[in-house]
């Protein structure tokens, strides 16, 4: 019967366990991880694929002309659309008539039911609407156009200098549709306080 030396047996089991125990321990050992968390972006373009630019209107004519949103942001958002047509005191003609001057659009419009009039503002030579998207714009996602055509009045001849050139002016905004309700008329004025900053 062979008697073995307990300290010496006790540390050859402890020396041949060691690469076992200290290999076994990294590998419960916890990984970290880094998060980065960025704040998202309210990023939007204004598009016009149908408008043919620098064509020449007659009176009553209409031409193509289709303003929409595109949310290039990566949250989601409340888009408006800011339109102001010029305008003036001019003569057109009504049911076959010339009708006295007066303050008069010189282009009109007729908005998609998919877009709310938050606000209208006239003075002596512009008119400015605002209108809201009805509904919220997803990351990539487009709005319905605000209208399809825009239509020169039936003005009189001679209402316009020889080579005047006219311009209806469009400007888009948006704000990220988190913490607000879903009234429109209160994320335009989020929108507003926000460019103020």
């Amino acid at each position: 019967m062979k008697i073995w030396n307990r300290p010496a047996g006790i540390m050859a089991a402890v020396l041949l366990c060691s690469p076992v125990c200290v290999y076994g321990g990294a590998a419960v050992t916890p990984e970290s991880l880094i998060n980065r968390i960025g704040p998202g972006t309210v990023r939007i373009s204004l598009e016009e694929p149908a408008f043919e630019p620098e064509k020449s209107l007659i009176p009553g004519e209409s031409i193509s002309k289709d303003p929409c949103v595109k949310n290039t942001g990566d949250v989601d958002v409340y888009a408006f659309l800011e339109v102001t047509v010029p305008a003036g005191s001019i003569r057109v003609i009504q049911q076959g008539f010339a009708a006295p001057a007066a303050r008069t659009d010189f282009f009109t419009f007729r908005p998609d039911a998919g877009w709310q009039l938050l606000k209208e503002e006239t003075s002596e030579n512009a008119s400015v609407y605002v209108y809201g998207c009805s509904r919220r714009l997803s990351p990539g996602e487009k709005s319905a156009p605000l209208f399809s055509e825009l239509k020169a009045v039936p003005y009189l001849e001679g209402s316009f200098t020889d080579g005047e050139k006219l311009s209806v002016e469009i400007r888009a905004k948006a704000v990220a549709c988190e913490g607000l309700s879903g009234d429109l008329q209160e994320a335009y004025t989020a929108c507003l306080d926000g460019l103020k900053k």
